[in-house]
């Protein structure tokens, strides 16, 4: 009897074993697009009722915005999957949650502050934004800033492999009309 439990168990935990492959596969692969600023395959990996909804060039512009801004590099790279939930079925689509990190390095050209003040208001301003703890100025002018974020994977039908969705409760309002409540409730958010 113990054998047939055992044998149940993996027989069931393999398909969700190779779900999660898939997921961080496709993170994997996004994650590096990113890293190498190849914004346009990497918003292949977004989910495309958000791409149809914002536009694809919205989302490029504001990558270039990001990445091109006079007097300022920004790198984005480290990027980890803390954790990743099991995979919930709604309604044939399938779901999963990601904590995921990485780390931005901003670079800016401090050259013309005259009064030295410059770093150091930075250094406070992203502080704030992305809390104290995960804030430190490299030199003056370059602030390593770890991001600490939440995305949805989901699989359907409507397209091939798994496909991602940033999570902010302040996005939830355009999140909703691609990813049914009961989704939100599951997952607590």
């Amino acid at each position: 009897m113990r054998l047939i439990i055992i044998s149940l168990f993996l027989a069931l935990s393999a398909p969700l074993a190779a779900q999660q492959a898939e997921i961080t596969n496709t993170l994997d692969s996004y994650f590096k697009l990113i890293e190498e600023k190849k914004i346009s395959e990497a918003l292949d990996y977004i989910h495309p009722d958000l791409i149809n909804m914002m536009g694809k060039e919205m989302f490029e512009q504001q990558y270039d915005q990001l990445f091109n801004s006079p007097g300022m590099e920004v790198d984005m790279n480290e990027f980890s999957i803390d954790t990743l939930s099991d995979v919930h079925e709604h309604e044939t689509v399938k779901y999963s949650l990601v904590d995921y990190s990485f780390q931005m390095t901003f670079k800016v050209d401090v050259s013309k502050d005259t009064s030295g003040l410059l770093p150091d208001i930075l250094l406070s301003s992203y502080q704030t934004q992305f809390g104290k703890e995960n804030v430190t100025m490299d030199v003056p002018g370059t602030y390593l800033i770890r991001a600490r974020r939440e995305m949805f994977a989901v699989r359907s039908s409507a397209f091939e492999g798994w496909r991602i969705l940033d999570y902010e409760k302040g996005m939830r309002m355009i999140l909703v009309t691609i990813i049914p409540e009961p989704v939100f409730t599951h997952f607590n958010k």
